[in-house]
């Protein structure tokens, strides 16, 4: 049997992972949306690039967040 000092550890270790690598995904989101936002503005680029399926998959992920 796991002691429950150690499981509180444990769970302490856990949440401060969590807590680092939700930090990280947020990070990402925010330059993403930056750079999604960006290439928007520039008409010719976005006009070249807004029926591929990855820039497709891209906005689709930005505005499933929002």
């Amino acid at each position: 049997m796991i002691k429950l000092n150690e499981m509180r550890r444990r769970v302490r270790t856990r949440k401060r992972e969590l807590d680092s690598q939700s930090a990280s995904i947020s990070e990402l989101k925010n330059k993403l949306t930056a750079f999604v936002e960006d290439v928007r503005n520039r008409s010719v680029i976005y006009n070249l690039i807004k029926t591929l399926p990855v820039w497709q998959e891209i906005e689709k992920l930005i505005k499933a967040d929002d």
